[in-house]
Parts: structure tokens; C-alpha cells; sequence
């Protein structure tokens, strides 16, 4: 039976590595990807960098800046990226320039 890196079977199936390893550790999977962006290079409104997207990812991979994915204001998580608004406070996502 030939051998698979887990890297290479998660570029296959469009999955996470994390997932992979979860699964095959028998660790429970989160079943839902946590939102991050970066609060200076992210563009109200578009969708998130997928280096973001990442677990392990802490910090922007262009500017360096601290991954967002909590408002900063009220602390709630961010939800949806689709308005530059928090829903729960009125506080923007992006930082001003």
C-alpha cells in the first residue's frame, strides 16, 4: 500500500491538513473555519486572503500585521466579512489608515 503525505492528500481533496491529522489522530474536527483578516490590508467587502483562512497563521503574510478575528471593540468574533461593520457594536473591521 503506497504512502501519502497528508500535504499532498489535502491539496487532493481541497481539505485542510489540520483536518487530516485531526482525523487520523481520532481528535475531533471543528467543523467550522474561523474568519481572519488582516485589519490593513483586507478590502471591505471581498473575501479573505485563504493564508489567513489558516489556523496556524497569525500574522499577514504581506504586511506583517496581526490577524484579526475578533472585533476589537466588543470582542465578539467576526462572522461574516460581507460588511466592514461589526453587527454588534458598529466598529469597523479595518483599521484606518
Amino acid at each position: 500500500m503506497p504512502y501519502y503525505s497528508s500535504a499532498g492528500l489535502s491539496r487532493a481533496l481541497q481539505v485542510l491538513e489540520e483536518y487530516l491529522d485531526a482525523v487520523c489522530k481520532g481528535l475531533p474536527v471543528a467543523a467550522v473555519q474561523q474568519l481572519k483578516i488582516c485589519p490593513q490590508c483586507w478590502t471591505p467587502g471581498t473575501e479573505a486572503e485563504q493564508m489567513w483562512l489558516n489556523p496556524r497563521s497569525k500574522y499577514c503574510f504581506s504586511c506583517g500585521t496581526q490577524l484579526r478575528e475578533r472585533c476589537v471593540s466588543c470582542n465578539e468574533p467576526i462572522k461574516s466579512i460581507k460588511f466592514r461593520f461589526c453587527p454588534y457594536c458598529g466598529n469597523a473591521y479595518k483599521s484606518a489608515k
